[in-house]
């Protein structure tokens, strides 16, 4: 059975003690003993709830929405937050948004050659406004 005693360290804060017949004597602050009865901090529980929130909210855009999109969509659902709290949380949970591949260009234009020759032989200006026109049956 373990028996404490109570004493006071040199900044005035009760310490307790324990009798040679606990374990080791290191003393343990109040302060320690109170915050160890404590549930989770309200900050903790907020940490939680926006998690759960953002790997709902990933999940649902199938794993494409980076931090910024699920940003409207918490704003949208009433959180006051800021975007780089949501980097943050995504970074903890592991969570990446899908960027989209860069743009490249498949057609190699070679400018030396030449435009095609008019094959129907058109006739772009006749020098009067309003007389040439064109059309396209698709």
């Amino acid at each position: 059975m373990r028996t404490r005693s109570v004493r006071t360290d040199a900044r005035g804060e009760e310490q307790f003690q324990h009798r040679p017949d606990g374990p080791p004597a290191r003393g343990v602050s109040l302060g320690f003993l109170r915050l160890a009865g404590r549930g989770p901090s309200a900050r903790a529980l907020r940490t939680e709830r926006i998690e759960a929130k953002i790997a709902w909210f990933h999940g649902e855009s199938d794993e494409v929405s980076g931090a910024p999109r699920i940003l409207v969509d918490l704003r949208e659902d009433g959180e006051v937050i800021s975007r780089k709290t949501v980097a943050k949380a995504m970074r903890h949970l592991g969570l990446r948004g899908v960027c989209p591949k860069r743009w490249r260009t498949t057609t190699v234009i070679d400018h030396a050659d030449a435009y095609p020759a008019d094959a129907v032989a058109r006739i772009w200006d006749t020098g009067t406004l309003n007389r040439v026109w064109v059309g396209d049956i698709t």
